[in-house]
């Protein structure tokens, strides 16, 4: 199994985790870094640049396997500006510390990492709204992604796992096993488009604000979040790749 998790910005964040899944080699470390744009709402595991750098390097000295989370759902066209040039920058010095993964949602950065960094694996975000087995084609079979993050509705849906698994690469698979969704969901682009921006301006009032006004809105709708014995099946059916996010 592999395990993806999010790296908390403290000094025994890391044995911490490693306790965590004690028998287990395959733990991938998630980490936020304020000066990349992403969508985790929590603003504690946000690591700042310079502090991130050293990390890596720690981890990689230690054979860790790090995912660099860089899944903003908006970026505001900035990629085409000075400020998104200063992201690629930023964007390259991880790379160049050979970390084994990105996860996008920008299609634009996938191409960048892709043809510079063809060593690093591009897994691509649940915010690209991975619902079918045709976009999961689409991005593995067309892009070449070498990842994907299903939506919670097909992860449910354990006859359609079934058909993915004789279908893809299990190594392909990422799977979500702690987030909430709401199973119906019209606004979920709106809201991730205000969210995106507001993350990346560090406007956290804002992103708290926002938050509580959806959680209002939704308060009445059903949460849909991967059951014990559905996590239990999917090991059982094969998939291999899971998150555990904040």
């Amino acid at each position: 199994m592999n395990y993806f998790i999010d790296l908390l910005p403290n000094s025994n964040s890391m044995e911490k985790t490693d306790s965590l899944f004690e028998n287990e080699d395959n733990i991938i470390f998630n980490i936020y870094v304020k000066q990349l744009p992403s969508m985790n709402i929590h603003k504690e595991l946000y690591y700042d640049l310079e502090e991130a750098l050293k990390v890596v390097q720690k981890l990689k000295k230690q054979n860790k396997k790090i995912n660099l989370i860089f899944d903003t759902f908006c970026f505001g066209n900035k990629e085409f500006t000075e400020k998104g040039k200063e992201k690629f920058e930023i964007l390259d010095k991880f790379l160049d510390l050979k970390i084994d993964f990105v996860t996008i949602t920008n299609n634009f950065f996938f191409n960048y990492i892709k043809r510079r960094h063809k060593e690093c694996k591009v897994i691509i975000s649940e915010y690209s709204d991975i619902t079918n087995i045709q976009k999961i084609d689409r991005f593995l079979n067309d892009m070449k992604a070498d990842g994907v993050k299903l939506d919670i509705k097909l992860i449910k849906d354990l006859k359609q796992m079934q058909n993915i698994k004789e279908n893809f690469d299990v190594n392909s698979i990422h799977i979500n096993v702690n987030k909430e969704f709401y199973e119906e969901d019209i606004f979920k682009d709106a809201i991730n488009n205000s969210l995106s921006h507001y993350i990346e301006d560090e406007e956290w009032d804002k992103v708290e604000k926002t938050l509580e006004i959806y959680e209002k809105d939704n308060k009445n709708k059903k949460k849909l979040l991967l059951k014990a014995e559905e996590y239990e099946k999917l090991k059982e059916i094969g998939f291999i790749n899971f998150w555990y996010s904040h």
